[in-house]
């Protein structure tokens, strides 16, 4: 580049020496241009091998306490025990006979009511029926008549005997 510069050089003295015609060679090469704009950010490289592991940190506190857990089954039957002592004894039988007594005696009386209102309205029927009847038919009610009437005292004296024997035991 150096001699191309002197050559320049020399060329201008030699047209200079002649005279100018008022256009000559171009002078000499100015200064260097100063450098351009930045250009537009490139794109971010590739992601690098990771770093060594920083330090370790300090112990941290103690935690809160965890919640508290379901309840258990039950567990299994355990075997039956002995059995326990005989309870005290109970009171006489007396007490209940006489209880038992007052409720038969109070049925009986009960019974032997309705049994005399039923006599009166068997005996009132009869009266009734035995006063429209003819006289010949009077003999045979009659003879009824005293067939119930033993009937009637046959199942009297038996229901005697069976509260006699109910009151006693």
């Amino acid at each position: 580049m150096v001699g191309v510069v002197r050559l320049a050089c020399q060329v201008l003295r030699v047209l200079v020496a002649k005279g100018s015609s008022g256009v000559g060679l171009p002078g000499p090469p100015g200064r260097g241009g100063s450098h351009g704009r930045k250009g537009v950010q490139g794109p971010s490289g590739r992601k690098g091998e990771p770093g060594p592991d920083g330090r370790h940190g300090e112990v941290g506190g103690k935690g809160k306490d965890g919640n508290d857990g379901k309840a258990g089954e039950d567990g299994k039957i355990g075997t039956v025990g002995p059995p326990g002592s005989d309870g005290k004894k109970g009171p006489k039988g007396d007490s209940c006979k006489s209880e038992l007594q007052v409720h038969l005696n109070a049925l009986k009386s009960y019974v032997d009511m309705k049994f005399d209102v039923l006599k009166g309205l068997v005996d009132k029927t009869m009266t009734r029926s035995a006063n429209s009847v003819v006289e010949d038919e009077d003999v045979e009610l009659g003879e009824d008549d005293d067939v119930m009437q033993t009937k009637m005292a046959g199942l009297q004296q038996q229901l005697t005997k069976t509260f006699t024997e109910l009151t006693s035991a």
